[in-house]
């Protein structure tokens, strides 16, 4: 199977496009208008471009087909799957800090590089990192900046108030990129 350029396999490629063609049927149309929908494209969402959005996107999908948020440890993850003891090594490249959310509030995060503060996560930084950056990004809380993506996370998305952060950080895009490709790996 031929992997196209923005690194994921065809038939998660495929979930992209009726993605993006679902939300241009006329029924959406309809409800927000056309040129609404123009200008929505002609400028960023969250400081993020179209293409950035699509990596997102491959992310959340390679992120849920993957099954990575039913382990609870990083040691029966890479049990089962080897293939992903390249994240693993990621993690020491990001910088995974323990917090509450207090201090969550006061973090200036804009100015943070592959660094992420979250609540207990019992050792498990990898898995932490992973399911706070889909949640984040599912969302709608993820922020493009200067070439990183901002985490922000609650543990009540609804109301998102600052005393309900349980992550906040920022990483850099190519990271994302990266653990998607790494994501892509597993076999299902």
């Amino acid at each position: 199977m031929r992997e196209p350029r923005c690194g994921i396999s065809e038939s998660r490629a495929t979930h992209v496009f009726h993605f993006l063609n679902d939300f241009n049927n006329r029924q959406i149309r309809g409800a927000i208008g056309t040129k609404t929908l123009l200008r929505m494209a002609e400028k960023k969402i969250n400081g993020f471009d179209e293409k950035q959005i699509m990596h997102l996107y491959a992310y959340l999908v390679a992120y849920e087909e993957s099954g990575i948020g039913k382990y609870k440890s990083t040691k029966a993850m890479l049990q089962e799957h080897p293939e992903l003891l390249e994240i693993e090594n990621f993690v020491k490249i990001v910088k995974c800090n323990e917090s509450n959310a207090q201090e969550m509030i006061g973090i200036d995060f804009k100015s943070l590089v592959n660094e992420i503060y979250h609540k207990k996560s019992n050792g498990n930084h990898l898995l932490s990192l992973l399911a706070h950056l889909r949640n984040s990004i599912a969302h709608g809380c993820a922020v493009g900046h200067c070439g990183k993506v901002l985490i922000t996370d609650f543990v009540h998305p609804k109301y998102k108030r600052p005393m309900d952060f349980s992550a906040r950080g920022c990483i850099e895009f190519d990271m994302v990129k990266y653990i998607t490709k790494i994501l892509n790996k597993i076999e299902l």
